[in-house]
């Protein structure tokens, strides 16, 4: 193959556009290429100024004039579009001949266009947010963090370089195990990390943040790199401690107010015990003792309440052992006389609204069952059962041996000032009530809690 026969191929062959010019920059050959770069054929383009296709800062003659150069140009086609072009020009490579090589590079140049809009918009968020950022790189064992890190642990902008082992270092002694623990979970298990952790500054003071973490993997599934934020909650700390030391403050407030509504109570109580004492009538005595009854009832509420860990419920079954407890010592004169039971499958809580009305309703009718299921006070039995239907109702139940009530007896008729006491509290509950007789006599209260 002679010289011009392998010039010709290579020029024909070539993936870049070329193009052979004279000293007035007119075309006189061009390759295929140059076709499909100009999308014009080749009659179309020889005799051509080069220069109609380049935009006008491109001096081709100045071009032509030096032996080489090169650079970047926009290339303008007659359909109106333009490409972004490399160039390499050749002065004389043939007398009064010169060569231009064009490589159409506009597909990279909008790639990083892109690249740089969108880098552009993510440091736009990095400078918006109050986050900070960080990209652990597993394989280089490089960590980049944004600027807002700095400013977080007190330091100058790049004053050191991002490392793992200064954020360590920087947590608090009593957290590193924690942090520890989380970011090696993380990294076994593929688990997202969330750990909140006290950091020192350079100051040596400390302040809460909050680390988040994500890992990345290959194809492979190997990881690659650890991302995430940092953010600063000391603020919301100091939100959270105010509220707890609030929160004691109250604690101790409304337990101070139990005890002193469950102290004014008993003295009431006590005062109808002394008045009872003092009355030779026995109906008045009954009264009065009825009447302390109750006030006990509501008192040993409050006095629950104050020992309970959350003053807003007690737990029922506790507080029907501690009342029933209270009245078989007032109406029994010899201890185990009378067998008293409460049964229950779970704990059960109510709350403050419904506590006190259930008490005063279950004091009546177990002393309604004491007065008159157990009329002698030398033996019998009283159970009450408390547990939760499926409806999610509270079901309360006092029973006592034997048909005890008169037979015509109409609940919602009676004369009793206990009964009538107890329709009063099922209405205040929302209650519904219904009774069972035969081998038992039981009352039944069911509500919702």
């Amino acid at each position: 193959m002679t010289g011009d026969s392998y010039f010709q191929a290579v020029f024909d062959g070539s993936i870049d556009a070329m193009v052979i010019a004279d000293d007035q920059g007119v075309c006189v050959d061009v390759n295929p290429s140059a076709c499909a770069l100009f999308n014009l054929t080749r009659e179309q383009l020889i005799d051509r100024q080069i220069a109609e296709f380049l935009e006008p800062r491109f001096d081709v003659e100045r071009v032509s004039q030096h032996s080489t150069s090169t650079g970047e140009s926009l290339l303008l086609r007659p359909d109106g579009t333009a490409r972004i072009v490399e160039y390499a020009a050749t002065a004389n490579f043939l007398p009064n001949r010169h060569l231009f090589i064009w490589h159409d590079i506009t597909e990279r140049k909008q790639a990083e266009m892109a690249l740089r809009q969108s880098e552009q918009r993510l440091q736009l968020v990095i400078d918006a947010t109050n986050d900070a950022i960080w990209d652990w790189n597993l394989e280089s064992n490089t960590l980049f963090w944004s600027d807002r890190v700095y400013q977080f642990l007190g330091l100058e902008p790049d004053s050191i370089e991002p490392s793992y082992k200064i954020i360590y270092q920087c947590v608090h002694p009593d957290e590193r195990k924690q942090f520890l623990q989380a970011v090696c979970k993380h990294l076994e298990f593929n688990y997202s990390f969330r750990v909140e952790l006290r950091l020192r500054r350079s100051d040596e003071s400390y302040g809460w943040f909050l680390l988040m973490g994500k890992a990345i993997r290959n194809s492979g599934g190997r990881l690659i790199r650890v991302v995430g934020s940092m953010s600063d909650i000391g603020d919301r700390k100091l939100a959270e401690e105010q509220i707890k030391t609030s929160l004691r403050e109250k604690e101790v407030l409304l337990g101070e107010i139990h005890h002193r509504v469950k102290n004014n109570l008993s003295i009431i109580a006590s005062l109808l015990y002394l008045q009872a004492n003092r009355s030779e009538d026995k109906s008045v005595r009954a009264i009065l003792q009825d009447s302390r009854n109750r006030v006990e009832s509501m008192a040993l509420v409050h006095e629950s309440l104050y020992h309970s860990q959350d003053f807003s419920e007690i737990n029922l079954a506790e507080y029907l052992q501690k009342l029933s407890a209270n009245l078989l010592s007032i109406y029994t004169t010899q201890s185990n006389a009378i067998q008293f039971r409460v049964i229950t499958k779970t704990d059960i809580f109510i709350n403050l609204q419904q506590a006190i009305p259930c008490g005063l309703l279950v004091n009546e009718l177990i002393t309604n069952a004491l007065k008159h299921g157990c009329p002698s006070h030398l033996e019998g039995e009283v159970v009450v059962m408390i547990e939760i239907t499926p409806d999610r109702q509270l079901l309360l139940a006092v029973a006592n041996r034997g048909d005890t009530l008169p037979p015509n007896f109409d609940l919602q008729h009676t004369q009793s000032m206990g009964l009538k006491l107890v329709m009063t509290l099922v209405k205040q509950l929302k209650a519904d009530i219904t009774i069972e007789r035969g081998n038992q006599t039981v009352f039944k209260i069911k509500f919702f809690i």
